[in-house]
C-alpha cells in the first residue's frame, strides 16, 4: 500500500469513527472493534456492532458508519500486503501517542474479554497487557528521539502482533 493510500485509509477510518456518533475516541473505537472482531469468532457485523455498543454510553449512533468502519478494519486485516495500521496519529508528542496506544489496547480488551484462546495467542495478549500497563509518564531525562522511538516500537509491535493474533484465531476457527 502506498503512503498516500495508507493515509487515505486512516483518514477514512477517522471520518467513519466520527460519523458513527459514538462518544469514543477514534483509536479506542478501533481497539474495541478489533477486540470484538477477534472475540466473536470473526462472525457478523451485527455481533461486532452489538459488542461495541454494549461498551458504549451512546444509545443513538450511525450504524452505517459503524458497519463501514468495521468493514475497513477487516479489509486491512485480511490484506495479504500487511496494510493493517493502528489508528494512532503519527503526530503529537511521544507521551500523548503512548497514552492513545494504551487506550487502544484498553478498548481492545473491553470487547475481547477474558478469553483463553491458546498458548501462542495468550503470549500476544500478555504483551498487550504489558504495553497497556506501561507507565505513561515518560522519563524526560531521555531525549525526545529515544521517547519517540520507544513509542513507535510499541505501536509497531502491537500492530504486527494483532495481525498475527488475527491469523492464529482465524486458523483455530477453521
Amino acid at each position: 500500500m502506498s503512503e498516500s493510500t495508507h493515509e487515505k485509509t486512516l483518514e477514512k477510518l477517522e471520518t467513519l469513527a466520527i460519523e458513527s456518533c459514538l462518544s469514543i475516541e477514534e483509536f479506542t473505537l478501533q481497539g474495541m472493534t478489533l477486540g470484538a472482531i477477534l472475540s466473536t469468532g470473526l462472525t457478523s457485523k451485527r455481533d461486532i456492532g452489538r459488542t461495541i455498543m454494549n461498551c458504549s454510553e451512546t444509545q443513538d449512533f450511525n450504524s452505517s458508519a459503524l458497519d463501514q468502519f468495521i468493514d475497513l478494519n477487516l479489509e486491512m486485516l485480511e490484506s495479504d500486503s500487511f496494510e493493517f495500521q493502528l489508528l494512532i496519529p503519527d503526530f503529537g508528542d511521544a507521551q500523548t501517542r503512548l497514552e492513545e496506544l494504551c487506550d487502544w489496547i484498553t478498548g481492545f480488551f473491553e470487547t475481547f474479554g477474558d478469553q483463553n484462546p491458546g498458548k501462542e495467542a495468550d503470549e500476544i495478549l500478555e504483551d498487550f497487557r504489558a504495553i497497556a500497563d506501561v507507565e505513561t509518564e515518560l522519563d524526560y531525562e531521555d531525549s525526545i528521539t529515544i521517547q519517540e522511538n520507544m513509542v513507535e516500537e510499541c505501536i509497531e509491535h502491537t500492530r504486527v502482533s494483532l495481525m498475527l493474533l488475527y491469523e492464529i484465531l482465524r486458523a483455530e476457527s477453521t
